[in-house]
């Protein structure tokens, strides 16, 4: 029997955060967005399950980020309607 399996990395923008503020790498007064990145388990090049996620807030001009906690990045972000 032959399996083919690996993992896909990838990145999910969460939305914008109520974070107003100056990016501190490229001094740009932005309002900082929440990012998800993580990889997928894959077999055969289907995506089964996450295998590991880390959360961050990020700048959308330069991509700085900064890593966070999952509840501090839930207060940070707005909620859609």
């Amino acid at each position: 029997m032959l399996f083919v399996w690996g993992s896909k990395g990838f990145a999910e923008n969460l939305g914008k955060t109520h974070l107003e503020c100056t990016c501190p790498n490229c001094s740009n007064w932005v309002t900082m967005e929440g990012i998800k990145l993580g990889s997928k388990l894959t077999i055969f090049f289907i995506p089964i399950c996450t295998a590991s996620a880390e959360y961050f807030i990020a700048c959308p001009i330069c991509i700085w980020k900064e890593q966070v906690s999952i509840p501090k990045l839930e207060s940070y972000l707005i909620e859609k309607k």
